[in-house]
């Protein structure tokens, strides 16, 4: 069995902790700042230096998307990931767009519940879906969500409505 690699990264919206293998990254997702404990030691691997780069580079807006090995927990995940990777930087798509790549009814709704526990956050974006549903215009959004959105010029008023 392979020995797990986890990492910490310092952004502008929080401590990102990513977690894999030398093959790749499997999850990650935000620490509160009591929980980010960074430290030099632990397993290595090639991708923690890009990781770094890549996110410095998304963050100084020189790089619109994430060309890191990424592990997906399932084929549907995997699937649905893929969906998400081809939203372009900038733009927002809603639900039931991505809910229309799939013919099967119970997989569209099954797609939501992907988008929401998507493993890989903002390396896979996920923040650029946004709700279309009237119930939710008024729901408490999540600030990094609104802030990747605002650094990638995608958050118009009308938008506030993200699940």
């Amino acid at each position: 069995m392979e020995a797990q690699v986890k990492h910490i990264a310092n952004t502008p919206i929080g401590w990102l902790e990513l977690i894999g293998n030398n093959q790749g990254i499997s999850r990650c997702y935000w620490l509160a700042d009591d929980e980010a404990v960074v430290s030099n030691g632990g397993a290595s691997a090639d991708w923690k230096k890009e990781v770094d780069r890549q996110l410095a580079e998304y963050f100084s807006g020189e790089r619109l998307s994430f060309s890191l090995p990424l592990i997906s927990s399932s084929p549907f995940q995997s699937e649905v990931s893929e969906i998400l990777r081809h939203i372009p930087y900038g733009q927002t798509v809603t639900e039931t767009e991505i809910s229309a790549s799939f013919e099967d009814k119970s997989t569209a709704q099954a797609s939501r519940i992907a988008i929401l526990g998507n493993p890989l956050q903002i390396l896979v974006p996920c923040h650029r879906v946004v709700s279309d549903n009237v119930s939710e215009q008024n729901a408490p959004t999540d600030y990094r969500k609104n802030w990747l959105l605002q650094h990638e010029g995608a958050l118009h008023a009308q938008q506030l409505r993200l699940f």
